[in-house]
């Protein structure tokens, strides 16, 4: 595997693990039950 590969997980550019995590946050934050979280692409 490429190097850059495992040293980026959530993708090559910064904005892009941090939209990620956002949209991870607002998941975790809605009043979905435990279990039936949703996480659905840009």
């Amino acid at each position: 595997a490429a190097p850059w590969i495992a040293s980026a997980p959530l993708g090559t550019h910064p904005a892009v693990a941090r939209l990620l995590l956002h949209r991870y946050d607002q998941a975790l934050r809605t009043s979905a039950p435990a279990g039936h979280l949703r996480l659905v692409p840009a």
